[in-house]
């Protein structure tokens, strides 16, 4: 949940808090030792800035 609040975040326009969100739940998945989660968190918060850089772009996940 914390990392989808962070991406909603980062979308209206409040990068700096947003990221940071994002980055507090990949180290939970961390420290939890849920390699998979973390990675994944990790190449969509990638996608997710690389988008928020060019708007005229869309992420979506299903």
């Amino acid at each position: 949940m914390l990392f989808y609040q962070g991406w909603v975040k980062i979308i209206s326009g409040s990068l700096e808090t947003g990221k940071q969100n994002c980055e507090q739940a990949i180290s939970i998945f961390r420290i939890l030792k849920q390699p998979g989660s973390q990675q994944a968190c990790e190449e969509m918060l990638r996608g997710i800035l690389i988008n928020q850089e060019n708007p005229n772009n869309w992420f979506v996940f299903s």
